[in-house]
């Protein structure tokens, strides 16, 4: 095996290259979190695309620390991006987005019976959006959801809920 050897670094991924396999992209290994609450409705965030210049529909992620377990960085990342707590998280499972050039673990978890946080720096500033998780194929359909990994979770955390 040659060495690998690291073209750009950045504080969450970077561009490396061996002698066989010229570039691809490494990210730390992250969560994403289909928040559903009693109704049956996710709450999507509205965020930038630094890519797409544009506000775009996606879940709350994180960054798995090496001091946390990927169960406790999803539940950050809920605290930090929404302001709530979950009493039920359920695994979904792990998938790697474009795996061909992009080494990208995700993990997926369904949360749900939220609970909001009374701290006053969690989820402040956050613009969110409501859709059913029963259609959420309206979204991909008039073009307001296109991130394949939430796509991809979405579905995990349908046939979740619909087995039960």
């Amino acid at each position: 095996m040659t060495d690998k050897h690291t073209h750009y670094q950045h504080n969450a991924w970077s561009i490396v290259g061996t002698e066989r396999h010229p570039t691809h992209i490494i990210t730390e290994p992250t969560t994403l979190t289909v928040p559903l609450i009693d109704s049956g409705m996710v709450i999507f965030i509205l965020e930038p695309s630094l890519a797409y210049d544009q506000i775009v529909l996606t879940l709350p992620t994180g960054i798995v620390q090496p001091t946390e377990t990927p169960t406790q960085a999803a539940e950050r990342s809920l605290a930090h991006g929404l302001g709530y707590s979950a009493e039920q998280v359920n695994f979904l499972g792990r998938f790697h987005p474009q795996e061909k050039y992009l080494h990208a673990p995700i993990w997926a978890y369904l949360v749900r019976q939220l609970k909001p946080l009374d701290l006053a720096d969690y989820g402040q500033g956050i613009e969110t959006h409501l859709a059913p998780l029963e259609h959420f194929e309206r979204l991909i359909d008039n073009g307001h959801l296109r991130d394949p990994a939430v796509i991809v979770a979405l579905y995990l955390a349908r046939g979740v809920v619909m087995g039960e």
